[in-house]
């Protein structure tokens, strides 16, 4: 017994031992037939050589512009010192470029939401809170993590086009272009003139963090580039703050990965403190939206900042909710949310 009993186990070893070297193998010979190209800079999503793609950068400074090093592939993101700097320069490389560059990044990250239905209703409320005199920041909360779900579909919105033609036109032309990334939302004149966008891409924890260091970085990371995000929004009046699914709950932690989804109320009332308004997306939970809004509404006051919201009704719903941060700014951003839902809007039932 004992002999068959050892004789099992060495054969169960044996064939064990002939799995792992089989998968090293067929890892190896992976490895070799999609070889990257060589970058710098880890990219997060490696892609096959073969599959090319155009990655956009937006080049903050002269002297960032002439940092930019993907080599040796691509040499328009290594112009001659003291050159220029071209917003619009694009490079060719073999990945998706979702990662950080010296302050200047690839804006085609999440293309797929670009001008769908709900870019419409986001940027005509946030025309209409804005007007002329409020000037606006966008802090993007860009998600480099693609997602397989049908968000940003909902391209054929001709019969809201009466709400807002301009805006319809613009975003059409987007379309019709097949230019769906934040830098034609950016440079297209689709948000106020001297509006002010923080592009840089939340920082993804490449794993799950399991102990007080790990953890401790990942904060550290969140709070760097959030910091940096609220030094280049420091001298705009209304922050308009875009996450994928909304504001944190109460259980969320900044070191999970589930963490670049979502705004923290921290973050929120740094620009309150500061005297900003803010303008923050929600995606509805699965909880009718009246609750929703008033449980949101009222972990906004314990923490001190009062508001309200307005919810947009085309293929799902999103809310905004609106928070002051001065008496002043009160009255002005509630006339002005009062005459949107009384416009075309309104009068629609696509805001409410």
């Amino acid at each position: 017994m004992l002999v068959a009993a050892g004789a099992r186990a060495a054969a169960t070893d044996f064939l064990m031992s002939r799995i792992v070297r089989l998968f090293v193998l067929c890892i190896s010979r992976f490895r070799r037939a999609t070889k990257l190209v060589a970058c710098p800079f880890k990219p997060r999503h490696p892609r096959p050589a073969k599959s090319i793609r155009i990655c956009r950068f937006r080049c903050l400074s002269n002297q960032e512009c002439s940092t930019l090093g993907c080599t040796p592939m691509v040499s328009i993101c290594q112009p001659v010192e003291g050159a220029p700097c071209d917003p619009l320069a694009t490079c060719t490389g073999s990945v998706a470029l979702s990662f950080i560059l010296q302050g200047s990044i690839h804006l085609d990250m999440q293309d797929r939401y670009t001008a769908d239905v709900g870019d419409f209703g986001k940027y005509a409320l946030l025309n209409a809170l804005s007007g002329t005199d409020v000037r606006l920041g966008v802090m993007w909360y860009l998600n480099s993590v693609e997602e397989s779900n049908a968000d940003g579909r909902f391209t054929d919105y001709a019969s809201l086009k009466p709400c807002d033609p301009l805006l319809h036109g613009k975003l059409s032309l987007i379309l019709k272009r097949e230019k769906r990334n934040l830098l034609e939302i950016e440079t297209g004149g689709i948000l106020p003139s001297g509006t002010v966008f923080y592009h840089v891409p939340l920082p993804f924890p490449k794993k799950s963090c399991f102990t007080d260091l790990s953890r401790n970085q990942q904060r550290e990371s969140r709070t760097a580039w959030f910091m940096q995000g609220f030094q280049e929004l420091s001298s705009v009046d209304l922050v308009f703050l875009d996450p994928d699914n909304g504001v944190a709950g109460e259980r969320a932690k900044k070191h999970q990965r589930s963490s670049v989804k979502y705004v923290f109320i921290d973050e929120i009332s740094r620009w309150l403190e500061r005297n900003q308004s803010v303008v923050v997306y929600q995606h509805q939970r699965r909880t009718p939206l009246e609750t929703q809004i008033s449980d949101q509404l009222r972990v906004f006051g314990r923490h001190g900042s009062s508001g309200w919201s307005l919810s947009f009704h085309r293929q799902s719903v999103r809310i905004y909710f609106v928070l002051p941060a001065s008496e002043s700014h009160r009255a002005i951003l509630r006339e002005r949310s009062n005459a949107f839902l009384k416009g075309q809007w309104g009068r629609g039932a696509h805001f409410r």
